[in-house]
């Protein structure tokens, strides 16, 4: 028998078993499997991660918008205030202006009254307060007071334990018209006083007219500032 040919041996295909082929053919969709699945975790992350950024964005948003919107208030409330207390002051300074000007009228009528001075002249205390009585009604005054050259007391019709009028007195002996205006502060209250002198025709005296600081002035002010 002739012998089979070495060239048709090599060239014969060793057949596939059937299951082997199967795996081989599983491998690629195996693979191709696992390298989607990566991709899709991917994608899932990345959506994450922009919903994050969304969310910080619109929460910085809101709380930029809250700042401003409450420092716009309070700079609102601050100007207010201080518009409030720029008023109150311009009022209160109108009031006392206003009763300075009239005490100093009201002292100055009384210091050239001829009456008045020789009641002074004379210095009798009993005399001076029952005197003193009659001008408070007709000024609308609350007090008035008596002072010598030397600073000393020599009638008083506000009945105060121990006044002390040496800050008017300093400030009335460096004025140019001897004369000085300002608060007297007491234990039980307060005056707007102001300080005049009596000429006759050289000075002899000096007498003080005050209104007292009450709630009536409160009240005006209150009027005033609304």
């Amino acid at each position: 028998m002739p012998e089979p040919d070495a060239s048709a041996t090599n060239h014969t295909t060793t057949p596939v078993p059937p299951a082997r082929a199967s795996a081989d053919r599983a491998v690629p969709v195996a693979e191709s499997a696992t390298a989607a699945r990566p991709r899709r975790f991917l994608f899932r992350h990345f959506q994450s991660r922009l919903l994050a950024i969304i969310l910080i964005l619109v929460i910085s948003l809101q709380a930029l918008v809250f700042f401003t919107i409450s420092s716009a208030a309070n700079r609102n409330a601050l100007q207010a205030s201080e518009e409030a207390l720029q008023l109150t002051a311009r009022s209160l300074q109108t009031i006392m202006s206003t009763r300075e000007t009239s005490l100093r009228k009201y002292g100055r009528l009384l210091a050239s009254d001829y009456g008045f001075k020789a009641l002074v002249s004379e210095g009798d205390h009993e005399t001076l307060l029952s005197a003193f009585q009659s001008y408070q009604q007709r000024l609308n005054a609350d007090t008035i007071v008596l002072l010598g050259l030397d600073g000393s007391i020599m009638a008083d019709s506000s009945g105060m334990a121990a006044p002390d009028y040496s800050a008017l007195l300093a400030s009335a002996r460096q004025h140019p018209e001897a004369e000085s205006s300002g608060v007297l502060l007491t234990q039980n209250a307060a005056y707007q006083m102001v300080l005049v002198p009596i000429n006759a025709p050289q000075q002899i005296a000096w007498v003080g007219i005050g209104f007292a600081i009450t709630d009536n002035l409160a009240t005006e002010l209150e009027q005033q500032t609304h």
